[in-house]
């Protein structure tokens, strides 16, 4: 079917010729322009995606959690947690008869038992993958869930209530203070806190039974008693990376355990610190300290020998040499968190940076593919290509952009993280710590800061130049189509 338009010649006018054209031509064809730009803003989003794409991978090949000293962190969080615990002021044994504790007392927690993961585990130790026991019908395989386990109240029958010094602080005294310990300062109206337990053989008013052994308390020793702790083994004591804790005497350990009996590792244990008060049969504790909770735990006994003990241990505060003054708990949790935050920070957004750009890229070619395609439901004809494509190249640049910021305020590249890595330098120089596994951890963080910051300089800046590039050429792209063709946005093959 065709239309036609025609005007009547007339005496002195020029004939007008007929315009026809059939009816599945697009009337709006005829006044639409063709655009200089329109390719280059299609091609531009993806092009910046797959460059991103390139330096994310690359950026988290340096930084990620696999090559972070986790070690080192959880060691620097146990020294933290010391430094921030309160000194233990008088300790009391329990009586049978007693409800509650004294005033100002408190029910002492003797250790913790961490709990275990969840998971699926097989009789013989071996960990499956979680949906091998929904999967398989495996008897000598069974899931086992989450639990967060609980604290130890209980020693050979008896309960203890310890109090803390209300008011202290780490340094120098002031005028209504006294000091008591190493640099360990409390009002003058209270008490200074307990130092040491030293083994006698008569009980008295100032003494304390744990098990059939008696202990003075003294207050005039050098470090100050801040917690009781349950460690595995006879002739062992907490490790620094509290990740772990020491072997029993039958080096048996359950295999999803939060906190495994696996050993220390290179960073030790706080030997120094740590006095053995008394020694009882891992059975016998859990036994009278919710041991029956053990039977909904798949093959826990199993993981359970005889000989296997537990050692009553009281720790005390960490030796820190009188010249760091500038040492503070709170400090040293700021920091240790920061530079975690910051590490886990620039790992997870360079990976979501991955994962967009990838996602970007497959289904910006599958609609391209896709692009003349049209179903009754479904008309890909009339998607926004490219507004679709714009957008996640935005959302890119953004994340790029974002990483930049984090790296240029919180980190000088060849130093490392700013503040964290210039404090702990300054307890390296003043020698504040006498336990190498400290030294040792320090060292790592600083070492791999330095690292990790200092390879991905160039790409970190790259990736944010890049990302503002990406904006500014967009916006001027469009910018100039639309004073050439009055639109934004134009598909290149519709034209």
């Amino acid at each position: 079917m065709k239309y036609s338009i025609r005007k009547s010649v007339t005496p002195g006018h020029t004939p007008v010729q007929e315009l026809s054209f059939s009816d599945s031509d697009s009337i709006s064809s005829l006044s639409l322009k063709r655009s200089s730009y329109s390719w280059p803003i299609c091609l531009l989003p993806p092009v910046y995606s797959l460059i991103t794409l390139i330096i994310m991978i690359t950026i988290q090949s340096y930084n990620s959690p696999a090559q972070n000293p986790l070690g080192a962190q959880a060691t620097l969080k146990m020294l933290q947690e010391n430094l921030a615990h309160p000194p233990i002021e008088d300790i009391l044994n329990f009586g049978f008869k007693q409800r509650y504790c004294p005033k100002y007392y408190q029910l002492a927690i003797l250790g913790h038992w961490h709990g275990v993961n969840s998971g699926c585990i097989c009789e013989d130790g071996q960990i499956k993958s979680r949906t091998y026991c929904l999967t398989h019908f495996d008897k000598n395989c069974k899931s086992v869930k989450y639990n967060p386990g609980w604290v130890f109240s209980k020693w050979k029958g008896k309960k203890y209530c310890i109090k803390y010094s209300k008011t202290w602080n780490w340094g120098e005294c002031s005028a209504n203070q006294v000091k008591c310990s190493t640099n360990i300062c409390i009002p003058k109206n209270e008490s200074c806190p307990i130092s040491d337990l030293i083994q006698v053989e008569n009980e008295n008013y100032n003494t304390v039974t744990f098990g059939e052994n008696i202990y003075m308390k003294l207050n005039n020793g050098t470090n100050p008693l801040l917690n009781f702790h349950l460690t595995p083994g006879n002739e062992t004591s907490p490790c620094l990376d509290i990740r772990y804790a020491p072997q029993f005497e039958s080096k048996k350990y359950y295999p999803l355990s939060i906190q495994p009996e696996k050993g220390c590792d290179s960073y030790g244990s706080v030997n120094q610190y740590a006095q053995s008060l008394d020694s009882d049969y891992q059975l016998n504790v859990y036994e009278e300290n919710q041991y029956a909770y053990f039977n909904n735990i798949a093959f826990f006994y199993n993981f359970i020998d005889s000989i296997d003990t537990y050692s009553l241990q009281v720790i005390k505060r960490v030796q820190i040499n009188s010249n760091c003054s500038m040492m503070d708990s709170h400090n040293l949790r700021n920091i240790r968190i920061e530079g975690e935050s910051i590490h886990s920070f620039t790992y997870y957004l360079s990976q979501y940076s991955i994962v967009v750009s990838i996602f970007m890229l497959i289904t910006a070619l599958f609609f391209y593919l896709l692009r003349n395609k049209q179903w009754t439901y479904l008309d890909f004809k009339s998607f926004k290509f490219i507004e679709y494509q714009i957008l996640f190249g935005l959302i890119i640049a953004a994340l790029s952009i974002a990483l930049g910021i984090v790296y240029f305020t919180q980190a000088d590249g060849k130093q490392g993280l700013d503040g964290q890595n210039d404090i702990f330098e300054q307890y390296q120089n003043k020698n504040c710590f006498q336990d190498q596994g400290f030294q040792l951890a320090i060292n790592q963080v600083i070492q791999f800061s330095r690292e990790s910051f200092s390879d991905t300089e160039p790409y970190v800046k790259f990736a944010f130049y890049q990302g503002l590039g990406f904006i500014f050429m967009i916006a001027f792209l469009l910018i100039l189509q639309f004073l050439e063709v009055r639109a934004f946005f134009i598909k290149p093959w519709d034209q």
